[in-house]
């Protein structure tokens, strides 16, 4: 019945002219070649030295993506080094980072960026060899898929979701280092995620974040269907950044959980979040912004909704607001502002092509991960909370961060190998017999590394050693906080958490 509903939605929007437009814009981007080429420079000296230096200029162009050959090459610790002459941003690649993204650069604000070559001690190798240069020259228009009289999209800040370009789409994280977005939004698959995209100029020219906000998509893992709607998706790993070294779920902290659509039309809300452009164009285009609507009609390949949306917008998440997941990818624009039986689309990410590719890009890099559960118990400043910064991976840093707790106080981080029982005793064991009310041991105590704070906040970063037996071995982690004014006992305790080791 469900289904002969959505047919009949469908077959009434169709009669009555509306267009369906992928809500991808055209590129505002053009490439002009600017060939420089170094030739191969070393350094004898005995400190990081600046070799080779040139301005790199298209003139009038809002923003600048520089592409560099592929006998590029840096010897050791050799950078390259490029600084945005309007804003100051300034990117690094090492020739483990030049090569994962793909000899591309950041997207930097402005007309002009320098290019620095800086050759370390002992270097003989080096050699930048620049091919093009990416310009932002154009500023476009494009169509209105707005359900109603009023565009009521609000500005949002969801750091899980990024401007894609230089499409000018939107995209996603499902994990530390993947990605979703629309398949039509990926027929050039070098592509690079931005995350805290600034204001637009007044007149809605771009403008980027700094270098370290910016991920490039691995091209090689890159899978897409791109058929109309309902069939329209595309899923990618992402590299790390090349001047933080981390994953973009590891600097933004979270990442989508997918989930089964909504089904009661008409009742069930809707969120879509993305850069869409705004009509007439002001600071607020491609900028983020999220509106909720009213799920319309839905069948076993994509969904319906009243949400309104714009060029820009395609491969936003479709999130169902009552559970926050993710269960769809925005494609298709088909609302309009009169007719109240028009709908936007989105490709359903329960698909079983969509899920294949997802599970086979997971087992493509095995990224560690850490899984909060559990509560913990209130002390005198609060509950303390325990939660990851950097992702636990062979041969790198697992850094822990922990919050909540009195200043100058001391604490034990507990490092357990189960969750359910620590020799005879069963978990999670409350402490309330001992005057801890409240407060649980979640997992065993078999290692404890002591801490202190003195501003009731601070970090720990431990070495994960570069042994591939390692990967996949799972530990817990709970915060122990010696806390006198907090109870009888004198401790609060944190929630807990699942780490497994990964390989990058």
């Amino acid at each position: 019945m469900k289904t002969l509903t959505s047919l009949t939605a469908l077959a009434v929007v169709l009669a009555s002219g509306a267009r369906l437009e992928a809500q991808a814009i055209p590129s505002p981007y053009t490439s002009q070649a600017k060939p420089l080429d170094s030739g191969l420079i070393g350094n004898q000296g005995r400190q990081l030295l600046t070799v080779w230096s040139k301005l790199v200029q298209v003139p009038g162009a809002a923003s600048l993506q520089l592409h560099f050959a592929k006998d590029s090459h840096l010897d050791g610790e050799s950078l390259i080094r490029i600084t945005s002459l309007l804003d100051g941003n300034v990117q690094f690649f090492e020739d483990w980072s030049l090569e994962e993204w793909d000899h591309r650069s950041a997207f930097f604000n402005g007309d002009r960026v320098r290019l620095d070559l800086m050759a370390a001690p002992g270097s003989a190798r080096n050699r930048i060899h620049l091919l093009s240069v990416l310009a932002e020259t154009l500023n476009l228009t494009g169509p209105m898929t707005i359900c109603g009289p009023t565009d009521d999209r609000k500005p949002s800040k969801d750091p899980r979701v990024a401007r894609q370009n230089p499409t000018g789409c939107t995209t996603w994280l499902i994990a530390a280092n993947m990605c979703l977005t629309a398949g039509h939004c990926s027929s050039n698959p070098k592509q690079v995620m931005e995350f805290n995209v600034p204001l637009s100029s007044s007149s809605g020219s771009l403008r980027h974040p700094g270098p370290s906000d910016q991920y490039p998509y691995i091209t090689s893992t890159l899978r897409r269907l791109s058929s109309g709607v309902g069939k329209d998706w595309t899923v990618s790993l992402v590299s790390r950044n090349s001047n933080t070294g981390l994953y973009p779920g590891e600097k933004q902290g979270d990442w989508f959980r997918l989930g089964k659509a909504p089904t009661k039309t008409g009742t069930d809300k809707i969120r879509i979040t993305g850069y869409g452009v705004v009509y007439p164009r002001n600071k607020y285009s491609q900028t983020q912004q999220t509106h909720v609507g009213t799920l319309y009609a839905l069948t076993s390949t994509y969904l319906r909704y009243r949400t309104d949306t714009t060029g820009g917008n395609s491969g936003s998440p479709v999130i169902d607001e009552k559970t926050g997941n993710a269960v769809g990818i925005h494609t298709h624009g088909g609302c309009s502002q009169t007719n109240t039986r028009s709908a936007n689309y989105g490709t359903r990410t329960e698909r079983s092509d969509l899920q294949s590719a997802i599970a086979s890009r997971r087992a493509l890099k095995k990224i560690g991960s850490w899984v909060a559960f559990g509560t913990g118990c209130k002390g005198s400043a609060g509950t303390p909370s325990l939660d990851w910064a950097t992702l636990p991976s062979i041969g790198r840093s697992f850094k822990l961060r922990y919050a909540g707790l009195p200043a100058k106080s001391s604490q034990v981080l507990i490092f357990g190998a189960s969750a359910s029982k620590w020799g005879a005793l069963k978990l999670p064991f409350g402490l309330g017999g001992f005057g801890a009310t409240g407060c649980s041991l979640l997992v065993s105590y078999d290692l404890g590394i002591s801490l202190s704070t003195g501003n009731g906040a601070g970090s720990i970063a431990l070495k994960i050693p570069n042994q591939g037996s390692l990967v996949g071995t799972s530990f817990y982690n709970q915060l122990l906080v010696l806390d006198l004014k907090a109870n009888k006992a004198g401790i609060t305790m944190s929630g807990a958490g699942k780490a497994t080791i990964g390989k990058d």
